[in-house]
């Protein structure tokens, strides 16, 4: 089986995942989780593939941005007038 053909069977059985969690300390963490079906040539399970990582960081920067955009979306409406339509 070739490496794109591999690729392909994995996109096609892989599933993503984010969640907040805790970590041993206690600590809110956020965590991507990846699982994906192994599949041999003649399609039968051969096993399962699992990956988790971290991405508190990433999170707290989508956060932050989500924030200013809708800080800038108020001052928006306040040098438009559209605040007062509402």
């Amino acid at each position: 089986m070739t490496g794109k053909r591999q690729e392909e069977i994995l996109k096609r059985f892989t599933e993503r995942y984010s969640l907040r969690a805790s970590s041993k300390d206690g600590a809110t963490i956020y965590v991507e989780l990846t699982f994906a079906i192994i599949h041999d040539r003649d399609a039968t399970v051969i096993g399962a593939l699992a990956h988790a990582r971290d991405i508190s960081e990433r999170w707290a920067r989508e956060r932050e941005q989500r924030e200013r955009l809708q800080q800038l979306e108020q001052k928006l409406k306040v040098v438009t007038g559209a605040e007062d339509a509402e």
